[in-house]
């Protein structure tokens, strides 16, 4: 009992700018978390994959040779796409170069490296079929 009158008797008053300066270093601190939660890789390799039973297996292999899932993985319009992010451009064309194999594939039809702070490197792009995407939807219209 003696050590929690002590102990109540040691706390200090409440000071506004104390609390302020807690307050402050809690936002701080969860800032800086949220920073790192919602961080994106300086490298970015791109992958577009037709979406259809056939091509099940080509993201397989896709994934085996990423050695991990996507970091962004969306559907739209008929395409898969996926992003991995790299720490390094090294890493990053290593992963894309390991993909030319694949890439020969009407499937896939994007393969792309895109630094996002590095403005040297800028964007590498190794397939790209997009354009060929749009001509086609535009005849089937007609």
């Amino acid at each position: 009992m003696a050590d929690q009158n002590q102990l109540v008797q040691t706390r200090q008053p409440f000071h506004p700018t104390s609390n302020l300066r807690i307050l402050i270093v809690w936002a701080i601190e969860r800032s800086n978390l949220n920073a790192a939660m919602f961080k994106c890789a300086p490298y970015d390799v791109v992958v577009w994959l037709r979406i259809h039973p056939e091509s099940l297996t080509l993201r397989e292999r896709i994934f085996d040779q990423a050695g991990r899932f996507p970091d962004e993985n969306a559907e739209l319009q008929g395409m898969r796409d996926m992003h991995w992010g790299f720490d390094t451009a090294l890493d990053a064309v290593s992963f894309a170069e390991s993909l030319f194999e694949v890439a020969v594939s009407d499937d896939l039809v994007l393969l792309s490296i895109v630094a996002r702070r590095d403005e040297s490197f800028g964007r590498k792009v190794y397939k790209d079929s997009r354009a060929s995407i749009s001509r086609s939807v535009a005849h089937h219209s007609r």
